[in-house]
């Protein structure tokens, strides 16, 4: 009985969490041979403030020896004008008051 929970920052759409619960369900009825029926999805919201504490060490750093799929960013709480920040590849991704790609 798979339950997957799927960890975003706000702001993601009922339509785009529906799309994205159909197609996580369906690869896991395909890769397991689970019924339909014991399969399941959960969406829960985290905000960038709250990501490395409620994220990336407990789901993350403690368990990163067992992660199928790892991460491509890391971590950056050093604080930028005033707010925490995630980037990729040195790259900042998002920051706490709005989210932007590409370079800091």
């Amino acid at each position: 009985m798979p339950h997957v929970i799927v960890k975003v920052w706000p702001g993601k759409t009922a339509q785009q969490k529906t799309r994205l619960a159909g197609a996580i369900a369906k690869d896991v009825i395909e890769v397991l041979h689970d019924g339909e029926a014991s399969v399941s999805v959960a969406f829960e919201e985290v905000t960038l403030q709250d990501w490395a504490e409620k994220v990336d060490t407990p789901d993350m750093k403690d368990t990163w020896d067992t992660r199928s799929k790892k991460p491509g960013y890391t971590m950056c709480m050093a604080r930028r004008g005033g707010r925490h920040a995630a980037s990729y590849g040195g790259d900042l991704v998002a920051r706490a008051d709005h989210h932007i790609m590409g370079s800091a």
